[in-house]
């Protein structure tokens, strides 16, 4: 986290939790990234990427807004590498990924999950 530049450690606290949520399973589940589908009927869904494979995230009704933004924040700031030669955008994870998830994301998630029960 160290290496991070202090302007991109605030990036950190303003990402939404579903996609805090998202990138501690991204490393829990060793997935390769995540990507964000609209549907025909304009269903938006946080799909991890695994082997080909598409799982479903979690995320939030009011998350919704700023999840596209905050995507582009993780990207910029390195955490994310985003591939958008493909039909869809696909943010795949990078090292830095797994240092802020071990450093500072899994501890905030446990957190706020023992205060929630």
């Amino acid at each position: 986290m160290n290496m991070i530049k202090p302007e991109k450690r605030m990036v950190l606290l303003s990402i939404n939790e579903s996609l805090v949520k998202a990138m501690v399973r991204c490393i829990d589940e060793k997935l390769e990234g995540l990507t964000m589908l609209v549907g025909r009927l304009g269903r938006k869904r946080l799909l991890g990427l695994k082997n080909g494979s598409r799982i479903p995230m979690k995320v939030y009704s009011d998350d919704w807004p700023m999840m596209k933004d905050d995507l582009k924040k993780l990207w910029d700031a390195g955490i994310f590498e985003c591939n958008y030669e493909l039909k869809n955008d696909r943010y795949l994870a990078t090292m830095k990924l797994e240092e802020i998830v071990e450093s500072k994301l899994r501890c905030c998630i446990e957190e706020t999950e023992s205060k929630n029960s």
